[in-house]
């Protein structure tokens, strides 16, 4: 992911800069009819949900798709 989709990597520090959220992001790379990205991972430190950290991780996720790739939406498989 780092090498590949740079811009598509967002984490979340607390005041002390320690990292309590992340989300990975991927483009598709099949071709189809319309350009749309993947959520690769989403994670937030259980102490710190229930704040919108994901939530403004998937917003900005999402923008960086659109802005970077033109994205059309962005799909997340949930197991």
């Amino acid at each position: 992911h780092i090498l590949s989709w740079p811009q598509l990597i967002f984490v979340a520090e607390n005041y002390n800069r320690k990292i309590v959220g992340y989300v990975l992001a991927k483009m598709e790379e099949e071709p189809s009819s319309q350009i749309h990205g993947h959520i690769t991972s989403v994670a937030v430190l259980r102490s710190h949900r229930k704040m919108g950290i994901a939530k403004k991780l998937m917003i900005a996720a999402h923008r960086a798709m659109m802005d970077n790739f033109n994205a059309v939406y962005v799909s997340l498989h949930v197991r």
